[in-house]
């Protein structure tokens, strides 16, 4: 299984679980895209598809909504994009904060910034091995 899958695997579960927490189930397409769409006044509307593909896990949201969900649903990214437990101790504590609260340095990022990051991210996991 490929890093991304993996990624997107993770999300779906962290997803499902907060979605289930909030609502007490997990909601309909047309509910989560009702609601996101709602909630994220400053991005475009997604459509009923695309919160299919989410729920099922098929694909990441990008990084304007990935933030709005992680504040929505109070999501930690760190358990999502951690491959290893975050590290307690070390000289590169920048990365180590990283690591655990990614959703907290989201929040601070303009959109020209949370593009960068997305690209990034999104290349570094297209890449071969």
């Amino acid at each position: 299984m490929n890093d991304k899958h993996t990624l997107q695997k993770r999300f779906q579960r962290l997803l499902l679980a907060r979605l289930t927490a909030r609502y007490g189930r997990v909601p309909t397409c047309s509910r989560l895209a009702r609601d996101f769409s709602l909630i994220a006044a400053d991005v475009a509307p997604i459509s009923n598809e695309t919160a299919r593909k989410w729920l099922r896990g098929d694909v990441m949201p990008h990084a304007s909504r990935l933030k709005i969900l992680c504040t929505w649903l109070d999501i930690d990214f760190a358990r999502m994009s951690a491959s290893e437990p975050p590290a307690t101790a070390g000289p590169d504590r920048e990365l180590d904060a990283f690591r655990q609260r990614p959703c907290e340095l989201l929040k601070l990022l303009d959109a020209k910034q949370m593009a960068i990051v997305y690209e990034t991210t999104r290349g570094l996991l297209t890449q071969p091995r």
